[in-house]
């Protein structure tokens, strides 16, 4: 048996075999470590920058519901400090709600033209405001 005779020979091949099959996947091994290396900088150097820009736009966004609290705040002390006017702005409005409706209501005098009718519901209202 041949085979049996250079048994030494095919067991150092197949060792060397081995080992350079081992090197190559060492050799492939770091080139994806450097390449993660890579990828991993730019990923982390990314984040940084959107970290960056979490803080500033929560920075603004503080800034922004400050101010959105101080104008609620003065516009609160205003309606409370102009309360009366504010009730008497509705009063006002009420009543003149109230007359126009009135207005509305009256019905113009049947023996004259729509022109002359109006004219005459017109100057009763004038008389009316100038007593």
């Amino acid at each position: 048996m041949v085979v049996l005779e250079y048994w030494k020979e095919i067991l150092g091949l197949v060792i060397v075999v081995a080992f350079l099959a081992v090197l190559g996947y060492i050799h492939h091994l770091r080139y994806q470590v450097t390449d993660l290396r890579t990828q991993n900088s730019a990923i982390s150097s990314a984040l940084r920058i959107s970290e960056s820009s979490v803080k500033t736009l929560q920075a603004n966004i503080d800034a922004q519901n400050s101010a959105i609290n101080r104008l609620k705040t003065d516009a609160d002390a205003r309606e409370q400090a102009h309360a009366a006017e504010i009730t008497q702005a509705k009063t006002n409005a009420d009543f003149y709600k109230k007359k126009a409706d009135d207005l509305m209501k009256r019905q113009p005098p049947q023996n004259v033209n729509r022109c002359d009718a109006a004219n005459s519901l017109i100057n009763e209202e004038i008389l009316k405001n100038v007593k």
